[in-house]
């Protein structure tokens, strides 16, 4: 969206003439504006100049606000992530997490730490850490089923995920039950999810097979 990036840019040109001027300016409205530029560099695939405002933003929102903090530390792990940085990644993220516990309860966005939890998941699995990956696997989903009553369709990536992890520590038995969950949750209705029958279904000959179970 190049005209997101005129727009965003040119704020940040304007705050800077203000400096220049020694005029004060909102630092929230300038942390703003590097984060969301940093957005939208990540969606058109910049990801070096996202990389960049979204350093730019950690910058100035650490003067703001913990909130604002957190905000930018989670867009820069799923930055992380998309580009297979999973060690960057998985940092980013347990640095989210760290910040949620040391702010008490107060304030803490239930739905960004549980998606949180199932990043730290993924990018625990992708460095071979799958117990570390299991328990925040684990954790994600409990929030996600307790805490914000999610429906099937929302659980099923992690579930999907639990399952891989279950798969990759050689627990065959749990791995199946949340493959067939999932199952159950997807049914015959596969529009609008990134998960297939067939990609289930394959995860779960490859178990059997592993499990020698024909």
């Amino acid at each position: 969206n190049y005209k997101a990036i005129d727009c965003y840019n040119e704020a940040l040109q304007n705050m800077a003439d203000m400096v220049k001027k020694d005029v004060k300016f909102d630092v929230v409205m300038r942390t703003t504006a590097s984060n969301n530029l940093g957005n939208v560099y990540f969606e058109t695939g910049d990801h070096e100049e996202a990389v960049k405002y979204y350093n730019e933003a950690y910058r100035s929102a650490q003067v703001v606000s913990d909130n604002f903090t957190m905000g930018v530390v989670y867009n820069m792990g799923l930055l992380h992530l998309m580009r297979g940085d999973y060690r960057k990644a998985d940092k980013s993220f347990s640095r989210l997490v760290s910040g949620y516990k040391e702010s008490g309860e107060e304030g803490v966005d239930v739905e960004i730490l549980a998606n949180t939890l199932n990043n730290i998941g993924n990018a625990q699995h992708k460095t071979g850490r799958y117990e570390a990956a299991l328990e925040s696997f684990k954790l994600s989903l409990q929030l996600k089923e307790e805490v914000l009553n999610l429906d099937g369709k929302q659980l099923m990536g992690t579930l999907f995920n639990l399952g891989v992890a279950y798969r990759s520590t050689k627990n065959y038995d749990n791995a199946l039950s949340c493959h067939n969950r999932v199952l159950q949750f997807l049914g015959k209705e596969e529009n609008g999810n990134d998960l297939t029958l067939a990609t289930v279904h394959g995860k779960l000959g490859t178990i059997y097979t592993l499990k020698s179970d024909f």
